[in-house]
C-alpha cells in the first residue's frame, strides 16, 4: 500500500542535513579565524542582518572602517572557503561548450483522480504519489525534460516558484547566503550528463574575478540557481538523445509519456499527475502565478 506524502517527507534528508552541517562547521571556522574587530563586523552585518550604521553604534567605529573590515574580511572568507570545500578552477567557459538554456516550468507529481488534495499530506492517506517530477522546458523551445526526485527536493523548488516564504531559513537560503557572505556568485547551472539513468549537474561560481566549475546534484543546482535568479542549462543531448523528453504543445502526450518514462509507483487508487505548484496556491492562498 502507497503511504502517501507525510511531513517527515518534506524534512531534509540525512545526506542534506549532514552536508548541511558540516558546512556550517566549515564556515563558522573560517569566521572564527577572522581578526576580532573583523569577525564581529561579519557576525553582525552578514548573520544578525544590522546595518552599517547599526553596527558603527555597536562598535564606536566610522562606517568608512566598517566597510573595510568587511571587505578584508570578505577576502579572507573566499580563500579559506575555496581552500575548505576543495574548489579548483576549470575554465569551464573556455572549452566552447553550447548550452540549451530552460526555466522551470512546473513540478508535478501524481495525485488521486477526482479527489481534493492537500498540502502537505498528513501520511493517513495515500493521495499523493512517491515522487516530484520537475518540469525543465527549454526557453526558445517547446521540448521539456522532466527529472523525477524526491519529495523533499520536487516541494521545496515548487515553493520557490511559488515564491512561499518559510518560517525558518531552508537549507537552499543559508547556502546562498554563506556564498554571498565569502564573495561568490552563482553565474550559471547546467544539467550536463546522463549517465545510467542519473542526472549529473554543474555550477559555475564567480569569486573575486575567478571562475569555478562545481559538481551537483540537478535539483540542488536548480533550486541555489532559483535563490539566486541565475540561468538553467541543458546539454543539448541531453534532449536530442532522450526518450523522455516531451512535447509542451501536446497535453496529452505530455502526461502518457511521462507515465511511461518514470519510475512506476505502486497505487491504491487510479491517480494523474497534477501541478504541485496547484496544491501551493491552495495551502497558501496565493493567486495563480505564471
Amino acid at each position: 500500500m502507497v503511504t502517501g506524502f507525510t511531513l517527515e517527507d518534506a524534512q531534509p534528508s540525512a545526506e542534506a542535513v549532514f552536508e548541511t552541517r558540516e558546512l556550517h562547521r566549515i564556515v563558522s571556522d573560517a569566521i572564527g579565524e577572522l581578526p576580532n574587530d573583523q569577525r564581529q563586523a561579519v557576525t553582525l552585518h552578514y548573520l544578525r542582518r544590522l546595518t552599517l550604521a547599526e553596527i558603527a553604534i555597536l562598535m564606536a567605529a566610522p562606517v568608512g572602517t566598517l566597510k573595510a573590515r568587511l571587505y578584508h574580511a570578505r577576502a579572507r572568507l573566499k580563500e579559506s572557503l575555496i581552500a575548505s570545500l576543495s574548489i579548483t578552477p576549470k575554465h569551464a567557459a573556455e572549452q566552447g561548450l553550447t548550452m540549451i538554456e530552460v526555466i522551470v516550468l512546473d513540478v508535478v507529481t501524481r495525485a488521486a483522480v477526482n479527489h481534493e488534495v492537500k498540502w502537505p499530506s498528513d501520511g493517513r492517506d495515500a493521495k499523493l504519489g512517491l515522487w516530484r517530477v520537475i518540469l525543465l522546458k527549454e526557453r526558445a523551445g517547446g521540448r521539456i525534460l522532466p527529472i523525477w526526485v524526491a519529495p523533499s527536493e520536487g516541494d521545496v523548488i515548487a515553493m520557490q516558484l511559488e515564491h512561499v516564504e518559510t518560517p525558518r531559513p531552508t537549507t537552499f537560503d543559508l547556502t546562498t547566503h554563506l556564498l554571498e557572505l565569502s564573495g561568490a556568485k552563482i553565474e550559471k547551472v547546467a544539467v550536463t550528463e546522463l549517465r545510467n539513468k542519473t542526472y549529473f549537474g554543474t555550477m559555475w561560481l564567480n569569486a573575486g574575478g575567478s571562475k569555478f566549475e562545481v559538481d551537483a546534484r540537478p535539483s540542488d543546482a536548480i533550486m541555489l540557481a532559483l535563490q539566486a535568479g541565475a540561468p538553467i542549462y541543458l546539454a543539448p543531448e541531453i534532449l536530442e538523445e532522450n526518450k523522455s523528453v516531451i512535447s509542451a504543445g501536446d497535453e496529452l502526450v505530455k502526461w502518457k509519456t511521462l507515465e511511461q518514462s518514470g519510475p512506476q509507483e505502486p497505487e491504491a487508487q487510479p491517480m494523474e499527475y497534477r501541478s504541485v505548484r496547484g496544491f501551493m496556491r491552495e495551502a497558501f492562498g496565493k493567486p495563480a502565478s505564471d
